[in-house]
C-alpha cells in the first residue's frame, strides 16, 4: 500500500464494498461521512464502470437524500444510454440495503 493509498477516502473490499476511512469522517460527527467524500465515491463508481478513452465526464449531480452513514457502502451502476459520442450513466449508493445517494 502506498503513502496515497492510506490518505483515501475509502478502501475497496474483496467483495466489491466500500468501507470509510477516517478521511471520510464528517465534521460534525464521528458516524457520518461527509458528503465530499460520498460524491467522490459516486463519481469513481461511475468512472470506473464506464469511463473510457476519448470520453470526458462532463456533468454529475449527486442526491444526498439520506444521511450517509461511517459504515461499508455498496456502489450500484446502471447504464441509461450509450453513444458514440455521450454516455448517461446512474449510480445508487446503499447501506445495509437502503439507498442514500443517487
Amino acid at each position: 500500500m502506498s503513502r496515497r493509498d492510506r490518505r483515501a477516502f475509502f478502501t475497496l473490499d474483496a467483495t466489491g464494498t466500500y468501507i470509510p476511512t477516517r478521511y471520510a469522517t464528517s465534521a460534525w460527527t464521528d458516524t457520518m461521512v461527509n458528503g465530499p467524500s460520498v460524491v467522490g465515491l459516486a463519481a469513481r463508481a461511475l468512472e470506473q464502470e464506464y469511463g473510457a478513452e476519448g470520453f470526458q465526464p462532463a456533468r454529475l449531480t449527486v442526491d444526498l437524500f439520506a444521511p450517509v452513514r461511517f459504515a461499508p457502502i455498496v456502489a450500484v451502476t446502471e447504464e441509461i444510454r450509450s453513444g458514440n459520442r455521450i454516455r448517461v450513466a446512474d449510480v445508487t449508493l446503499l447501506q445495509s440495503e437502503v439507498p442514500v445517494a443517487r
